[in-house]
């Protein structure tokens, strides 16, 4: 054998050639692009999988709560207590239960220049009813003071004896720093359901927690704990007033008898941006914390469930994306009503993170 057919064996013999290299470069990136999809869909799956075990377990926690007629006896609110009292003029606040001033409020609409104080709605008062607002047991929404209301008992207080003289917070002020207020053991687990982060590092000594936020600073920090859905989206819970004719409530004050509903799409308007302003002026809508992606319209965050009331001018396609087309009962034909109409409705907004879209995770 000659040296020349020795060299060109051992070239056949080598490494790939350019276009072999090309071939399978193009056959990688071919299963890379088919696999990718896959995964992240069954990454989504997996996550509605598990959202929907947390729905099953805040209902299993709301039938505890309900059945338990020492902290609960009924269904946990969605709004504040003070719509009632005629010294707060319709306004929605409770005293902060992380605060230790009975001064400072959670407050929706919050007050100009109180920046921590903000977060009130169904979402949180929902767990403070499964788990307390310091995740230590619920005192449930008794009135300690005799007054004929709760929302100004929340707070958390001081106390230097044992007199039960503070609010459903309340904790002694030596020894073990025990509840002040009987509470009940938590009517669910919270390794069940996400929470809002721990206290903000930068601001300790309120007791705040920061979230997302898109375009709204005035909403950047929140001063209550809520539950997450498996996408860190808050849990929206609203209950209903079996006692109401009509289907939504269109008056965030309560000022017109002949607006109350069914449901009351203001106890979440924190999340979701509705004001009373929006419904009437489609061009200055109100915003909301954006968590995600979000609808641009007129520069402000917009969910669907942020409007109520069928107005042309408010974005969507054809089919009005409002408050009352979201949780309508489609089994009735006959009349337009609400779902759940006598309980209650739970609301995870998805994959999206839109309120109010067809990858919503609800109980109705």
């Amino acid at each position: 054998m000659n040296s020349g057919e020795s060299i060109r064996r051992r070239r056949r013999r080598g490494g790939f050639t350019l276009v072999e290299l090309l071939v399978v470069i193009g056959i990688i990136t071919l299963l890379i692009g088919i696999l990718f999809p896959a995964l992240r869909g069954a990454r989504t799956n997996a996550k509605i999988t598990s959202s929907r075990a947390l729905l099953s377990a805040l209902d299993t926690g709301i039938a505890s709560f309900k059945a338990d007629s020492t902290f609960g006896g009924t269904l946990p609110p969605s709004r504040p207590d003070s719509l009632r009292d005629p010294n707060r003029s319709g306004e929605r606040m409770v005293y902060n239960p992380h605060k230790m001033e009975d001064t400072d409020a959670l407050e929706d609409p919050p007050p100009s220049g109180s920046e921590n104080q903000k977060g009130l709605s169904g979402a949180s008062l929902l767990l403070w009813a499964l788990v307390g607002a310091d995740l230590e047991g619920t005192p449930g929404f008794q009135d300690l003071d005799g007054d004929g209301y709760w929302y100004n008992d929340t707070w958390r207080g001081t106390a230097t004896s044992d007199d039960g003289s503070t609010g459903a917070y309340g904790r002694k002020s030596t020894g073990s720093g025990a509840p002040l207020k009987p509470r009940a053991p938590v009517y669910m687990e919270t390794s069940k359901a996400p929470v809002t982060p721990p206290v903000d590092p930068e601001d300790p000594d309120n007791d705040t927690y920061s979230v997302a936020v898109a375009k709204d600073e005035a909403h950047k920090v929140v001063g209550t704990r809520v539950f997450l859905d498996n996408w860190k989206q808050p849990v929206l819970y609203y209950k209903a007033n079996r006692t109401d004719q009509q289907m939504v409530n269109m008056d965030p004050t309560y000022s017109v008898r002949d607006d109350y509903g069914v449901y009351d799409p203001f106890d979440n308007s924190f999340w979701t941006g509705l004001t009373e302003k929006f419904r009437g002026s489609p061009t200055s809508p109100g915003k909301a914390i954006d968590m995600g992606n979000w609808f641009d319209f007129e520069g402000n965050v917009i969910h669907p469930l942020s409007q109520v009331g069928d107005d042309p001018n408010l974005p969507g396609p054809s089919t009005p994306h409002t408050f009352e087309a979201f949780i309508r009962d489609q089994k009735l034909s006959a009349r337009t009503w609400p779902a759940n109409a006598d309980s209650y409705i739970i609301i995870m907004a998805g994959p999206d993170h839109m309120y109010g879209t067809e990858d919503d995770i609800t109980n109705f």
